[in-house]
């Protein structure tokens, strides 16, 4: 839906804020109400606040140093996350396999809108428990666990990431012009491995098609491509000249 590769040395370049404002904006265009699910590097008050002006739902997953507004005194997530043990039992899929969790919420408020949202905390799957904000209301156990599985869900980002640093070898890229890494085309998909329902990463496949690509392309990808010639080639003078 957006994924762009940008660079501070770009014309009019601004800042990553500016990209990831273009990316939400996009979404709330095509989905008009949608649940943005982010990790830590997101859990800024411009975010929160620039999420709340586009009238979008999030779940975004705090920093330890974070403080919230609960009940009555600014507390930092971390306290408030060990006070609490997870009550509501669930399966998250994570990492390619299902994992036990432990859940538990909070009405809490951010710094940056002082709305009421929930605070929701995850036990059991990674070292330190997990405390993800959220504007969606919850009700019931059904909807915590449903916080705790959109979250979880944007683990595919992570393999998009990670297929193209790895197979791409993105932290070593170095070009002079971002047209040259922008201007991929249609026949990458074409040229790539048959992506099927039962595939859940399809990126792998999709490499494969540019690898296949740029295998011919001695001279550059162009050549890559057959030259469109009609079918007789003789030279061919207008009637009039003969007349």
């Amino acid at each position: 839906m957006f994924s762009r590769i940008h660079s501070s040395s770009e014309k009019d370049y601004k800042s990553a804020n500016n990209i990831t404002f273009e990316a939400m904006q996009q979404g709330a265009a095509l989905f008009d109400h949608a649940t943005f699910a982010m990790d830590r590097g997101y859990d800024d008050n411009k975010m929160f606040l620039k999420l709340d002006e586009l009238k979008q739902d999030y779940v975004i997953r705090l920093k330890s140093n974070r403080k919230l507004f609960n009940p009555s005194k600014w507390t930092p997530a971390t306290e408030l996350r060990n006070r609490r043990k997870g009550k509501v039992k669930t399966s998250i899929f994570y990492k390619v396999k299902d994992h036990d969790a432990y859940l538990s919420h909070v009405k809490v408020q951010i710094t940056a809108s002082r709305k009421d949202i929930y605070l929701v905390l995850v036990y059991g799957i990674t070292e330190h428990q997990m405390m993800l904000a959220t504007n969606k209301e919850i009700r019931s156990k059904e909807d915590v666990i449903w916080m705790a599985r959109i979250y979880f869900s944007r683990w595919k980002i992570e393999e998009y990431f990670r297929c193209k640093k790895q197979v791409f070898q993105f932290e070593n890229f170095c070009v002079r012009k971002l047209r040259a890494i922008n201007a991929l085309r249609v026949s990458i998909i074409k040229s790539a491995n048959p992506v099927k329902e039962k595939v859940l990463f399809c990126y792998y496949r999709l490499a494969k098609g540019i690898s296949g690509i740029l295998s011919y392309a001695k001279e550059g990808v162009r050549l890559w491509f057959r030259t469109k010639r009609p079918t007789y080639r003789q030279l061919c003078l207008p009637q009039a000249i003969f007349s």
